[in-house]
């Protein structure tokens, strides 16, 4: 049967609805590619790109490599930034469409595209435009697992078929967490809901899948320094009983209940909906694992963002949630024979999709808005190089302050060549103080990056003079 046939359609209409909301999610990561691409660490990881011209892989998440490929030959062949930033933010939903046709096609996940899409936008706002930060794609990687392991009790023809099917399974493990470390909590997620749903104990695939699973995590956590970033998470797990005792007082919870009736409005809807669908059908044990496994997942990112970090990273590590509470739901609607063509439940569906494309739609605008505020800034002082104080600036719009010398380049030499591109770098009191200003070869760049010469930028896509930054008084801002 066709992906995109009459017949899937008019059996389920939900199956092209599936593949709608996914073509909806291209065009508008296609719409806003210059806001996507020039944002956080998307833009110093596309810099890099272009710098190098060859993969770069950050925290050892090699996954990355599949939407790098694309970018990567358009350098080879194209001249133009504006074209290769284009083909760096659609690279993203490319390879999760794939990944939703997958799911559908081999293994019979019907709902995959639509739930992929609700996964990346149910909980989110700036989140999308947060476009290269691996835990979109931990999703991806996890939403194949997901659909592979609700087909884990299926009969094979031959022993060679199973073994196939088995190592399927433990290289979208393996992708998924090495994608990022929140691929544990969709692995283990999709193993219990089976073992509930499906009440299968003996099948011998779930043991290996958790055994391989339980391996990684070791070698991960093994390999992962104290004083990186994820290191600093996980050194936080012991102090989980004092952090409850002081729970009161984390900031992850009051940001989370001040976003309960906006960003996380959809997530929370569901939840509830799931909850009530499992318990009014008599899958008591379902909904116990569901509610057990959401509230903790809950839980343990309200204990490791305890200390609060950006609105961008705090949805980043909520995004999770808006999987693990939508898939059984979605399953549910999908393959109850009372709900395939009811169009009430069609048209709900539809609404919470567009709430959510909505909300894309709104920070779109304010994204838009924030690279304009950026190009202001060179306007207004007519210099190639600028240096200005965190102080000096709106951060309203800024909000990341140490990307804005790649954003600035990527965006300027995307919009008006490599000639007319220019960069503006936003440092606090010290990081100001500190920074080489006068040398007219020097391009300032974040500390962790290291030292960086004007000379030394991609001539293709960037043409800096030599020249000194521009530096402006408090009493002249």
């Amino acid at each position: 049967m066709p992906i995109l046939g009459k017949e899937s359609i008019t059996k389920n209409p939900y199956h092209f609805f599936g593949f709608l909301v996914l073509a909806f999610y291209f065009i508008f990561c296609g719409v806003y590619f210059l806001e996507r691409v020039c944002y956080a660490d998307t833009a110093h990881m596309l810099f890099k790109i272009i710098q190098s011209g060859r993969f770069n892989i950050e925290a050892g998440r090699y996954p990355q490599i599949l939407t790098q490929i694309p970018t990567i030959l358009a350098l080879k062949f194209l001249p133009s930034l504006k074209a290769i930033v284009f083909i760096y933010s659609v690279s993203f939903p490319l390879l999760f469409a794939a990944c939703a046709a997958i799911a559908y096609k081999v293994y019979n996940n019907k709902w995959a595209p639509a739930l992929l899409v609700f996964a990346l936008i149910g909980s989110v706002n700036y989140g999308f435009f947060h476009s290269a930060t691996e835990t979109h794609q931990s999703i991806a990687w996890g939403l194949l697992f997901y659909s592979w392991m609700m087909q884990a009790g299926i009969t094979f023809k031959t022993k060679k078929d199973y073994y196939k099917h088995l190592l399927a399974g433990a290289l979208f493990a393996v992708l998924c967490m090495h994608a990022h470390p929140v691929g544990f909590f969709f692995i283990v997620f999709s193993v219990g809901y089976y073992v509930t749903e499906r009440k299968d104990l003996k099948n011998p695939s779930t043991y290996i899948i958790l055994i391989l699973v339980a391996a990684l995590s070791i070698i991960k956590t093994s390999q992962t320094e104290a004083t990186s970033y994820e290191g600093q998470f996980l050194s936080l797990i012991p102090e989980f009983p004092t952090l409850l005792g002081d729970f009161s007082n984390n900031w992850s919870w009051a940001y989370f209940t001040e976003e309960s009736d906006k960003t996380y409005f959809l997530i929370c809807l569901v939840f509830f909906i799931g909850n009530l669908w499992m318990l009014v059908s008599g899958k008591y044990l379902r909904a116990a694992f569901y509610t057990t496994f959401n509230l903790g997942l809950l839980l343990f990112t309200l204990l490791i963002y305890h200390k609060g970090d950006s609105y961008v990273m705090m949805e980043r590590a909520f995004m999770p949630l808006a999987f693990t509470t939508a898939a059984p739901l979605f399953d549910m609607i999908c393959l109850s024979k009372k709900t395939q063509n009811n169009i009430l439940q069609l048209t709900a569906m539809a609404f919470i999709f567009l709430l959510g494309f909505n909300g894309i739609q709104k920070k779109g605008l304010f994204m838009s808005e924030r690279l304009n505020y950026i190009e202001s800034l060179h306007k207004r002082f007519e210099a190639q190089k600028v240096c200005l104080k965190t102080s000096q600036v709106d951060m309203n719009l800024i909000q990341v302050p140490w990307p804005v010398c790649f954003e600035s380049l990527l965006y300027s030499g995307a919009k008006y060549g490599a000639e007319k591109c220019f960069t503006i770098s936003i440092l606090n009191e010290e990081e100001f103080t500190n920074a080489n200003k006068s040398e007219p070869n020097n391009f300032i760049v974040p500390g962790f990056f290291g030292s960086l010469n004007a000379s030394e930028l991609n001539p293709n896509y960037f043409i800096m003079k030599q020249l000194p930054y521009l530096t402006v008084s408090d009493e002249g801002i």
